[in-house]
């Protein structure tokens, strides 16, 4: 039986090998991690934007529900929803912009003809132009679809 030789590694070269080898695992390992945080962060991104559409598109819901329950926009409810939509200018394009100003003038309007409304000094007639004017703005807030707009906006 021939004797167990053991044969002794230069520890030198072992290092230098070892060594050789732990820098670009590391490196690797590092890259890996870091492409993860990114990608979570991106992640992270995506759904806070998510957040604040949809709390923009509640409030253009509640907006819109509230002047077709009354046929009229109370000003304070004008006044809440430019308030809690106020960011929506940083958070959409322009089409939604010009979706949130129609909102506000159309809403503003049809706040100004119920207030004329209210007064006796009109003739039949104007006070019948003024009752088609606002039949005009209760139909624009029934047929307006703002899901169309928000579709394209509100995806994770």
């Amino acid at each position: 039986m021939e004797p167990f030789i053991i044969e002794i590694i230069d520890t030198k070269s072992f290092f230098d090998y070892l060594q050789s080898t732990l820098v670009p695992l590391i490196a690797i390992i590092t890259s890996y991690i870091a492409y993860r945080q990114w990608k979570l962060e991106k992640i992270k991104l995506t759904h806070d934007l998510f957040e604040k559409r949809f709390k923009v598109y509640k409030h253009f819901q509640i907006y819109k529900s509230k002047i077709l329950q009354s046929g009229t926009c109370e000003i304070k409810d004008y006044q809440l929803f430019v308030s809690n939509t106020s960011e929506s200018i940083f958070i959409f394009s322009e089409d939604m912009t010009k979706l949130k100003r129609n909102f506000e003038e159309k809403g503003m309007e049809l706040w100004a003809i119920e207030k004329e409304l209210e007064s006796d000094k009109w003739t039949k007639e104007e006070k019948s132009i003024k009752i088609n004017k606002r039949l005009e703005l209760q139909k624009w807030f029934i047929y307006v679809d703002i899901n169309e707009v928000f579709l394209k906006y509100i995806k994770l």
